[in-house]
């Protein structure tokens, strides 16, 4: 059985329920419901599967091009990833907004929108634009908001 989330991982919890929110990098790994090989307790908000630096250590980080979609429109942004999380597996529920080589890297499930890259990393407002317009302004949560 789950232990009960405490302290700042309750709040987050709480406020997950009622309002949107994006994590990215860390923040994805605190969203997902299930990790590999780690015992980390999480939010379990997103249905997915993550390896915590999944692309490798601090060594190993590197910055590309991500490819989006948003919702039917297409852009491409800079992705920093920084001892980023890999996801491995992810559920029916669970939609891919953002590829880096075919492979999942931004994905977005009811409220909760999350990223293996650091999208505050560079001067390009894509993401924060989506996340703000789709998913805070708009009371429509589902996947395919517009």
């Amino acid at each position: 059985m789950p232990r009960p989330l405490v302290g700042v991982l309750a709040l987050q919890g709480d406020f997950a329920r009622c309002g949107a929110i994006m994590g990215t990098c860390a923040g994805l790994i605190v969203s997902a419901n299930r990790l590999v090989e780690s015992r980390m307790q999480t939010l379990a908000l997103l249905d997915i599967r993550v390896e915590r630096n999944g692309f490798g250590r601090q060594a190993q980080s590197f910055i590309d091009r991500v490819d989006l979609d948003l919702d039917g429109t297409r852009a491409r942004v800079e992705g920093v990833f920084i001892r980023a999380p890999r996801i491995r597996e992810m559920g029916e529920g669970v939609t891919v907004l953002g590829r880096w080589k075919n492979e999942a890297v931004m994905v977005r499930s009811d409220r909760v929108l999350a990223l293996t890259f650091h999208p505050e990393m560079t001067p390009d407002t894509t993401v924060h634009r989506y996340f703000v317009r789709n998913m805070v302004l708009n009371t429509n949560h589902s996947a395919g908001a517009a």
